[in-house]
């Protein structure tokens, strides 16, 4: 009995495409917060402003930096597509071959 293929490669690009667009839209989100806090920081004074923005410029630095190696991760999802269209078509070369 043949066994029902749940990963296909189109499932895999369209997750990676799908994930790849919730990301930019996290990521676009999350620096527009760090923005408008800076914004609102250069509005007051004080210990307590210095120190949102302080945390918020390291947030967003460290934020930028974790979204990109999450886009990266999401990426694989291609790569593994990739690998998954190429053994197809060995598998067809050989049948083909026989």
């Amino acid at each position: 009995m043949a066994e029902e293929i749940l990963v296909t490669p189109r499932y895999l690009k369209g997750k990676e495409k799908e994930w790849t667009e919730l990301v930019k839209k996290a990521r676009n989100d999350f620096l527009a917060a760090a923005d408008h806090v800076r914004v609102l920081t250069q509005s007051f004074d004080g210990r307590p402003t210095k120190e949102l923005d302080k945390r918020f410029a390291l947030w967003k630095e460290e934020g930028t930096t974790a979204f990109r190696a999450f886009e990266n991760h999401i990426g694989k999802l291609g790569q593994i597509a990739e690998v998954y269209e190429q053994a197809e078509r060995e598998n067809r070369n050989v049948t083909t071959e026989n």
